[in-house]
């Protein structure tokens, strides 16, 4: 039987469509004693799974997923799809993926978080994160400082303005606040990055009832 060489579904525990790629050292079918790797497409990080858990409830192929799934966005997929070249890219970096070690450490203080460089906090925080990914996180940052706020509302709006979202393309998302429509925004684990490389405790905004990547 013919082995497909890609594989997209969704995890039912991370919410989110995944990308599996049989050309990466680690998923090749006779690779049985690696885990799996896999690309979280709403933030193009890497995670891997053990072989013997890839499979429903948490993991449903892309053509069998039911109506009852209310949380599920198709049209995320085709975009995603239209993606490909900045999911393979992640995979590319890795060839041979091996999950880091989690340092035992007592919890930061506030001050303690302040001396970490933004290569620390990559290295800390966003292992998973692509080269192409992590340099759209920093121009971000660093647009932020360039016009002088904190408010990523706000950079949101300017980029907006501006129409420079294509230049985010990796990390942009449509954003669900509560106020009856979507804003054009970030994801969620870029939302986080970007908090620890301004070191923002908490944003401005409303709460993130939803988050799209488009």
């Amino acid at each position: 039987m013919t082995v497909a060489m890609e594989w997209w579904g969704y995890d039912t525990q991370r919410k989110t469509w995944v990308y599996l790629d049989r050309t990466h050292a680690n998923n090749a079918p006779d690779s049985s004693n690696k885990p799996l790797v896999f690309v979280d497409c709403d933030n193009l990080s890497l995670f891997e799974v053990q072989r013997k858990d890839w499979n429903p409830p948490r993991f449903i192929y892309e053509g069998a997923v039911p109506e009852e799934l209310s949380d599920v966005d198709l049209s995320q997929l085709t975009a995603f799809k239209n993606n490909i070249s900045a999911i393979k890219a992640c995979l590319s970096q890795r060839t041979s993926y091996q999950s880091p070690p989690t340092p035992i450490t007592p919890p930061r203080t506030h001050t303690e978080s302040i001396r970490l460089t933004p290569e620390q906090i990559r290295a800390r925080y966003a292992q998973g994160y692509c080269d192409q990914a992590w340099s759209e996180i920093i121009s971000y940052v660093a647009l932020m400082k360039r016009l002088g706020i904190r408010d990523q509302g706000k950079c949101n709006e300017y980029i907006t303005r501006a129409d420079l979202w294509d230049e985010y393309s990796n990390i942009r998302a449509m954003n669900d606040h509560g106020y009856g429509r979507e804003l054009e925004g970030i994801t969620r684990s870029a939302y986080a990055l970007v908090c620890k490389l301004i070191n923002l405790q908490n944003g401005f905004g409303a709460p993130l009832l939803h988050s799209r990547k488009y």
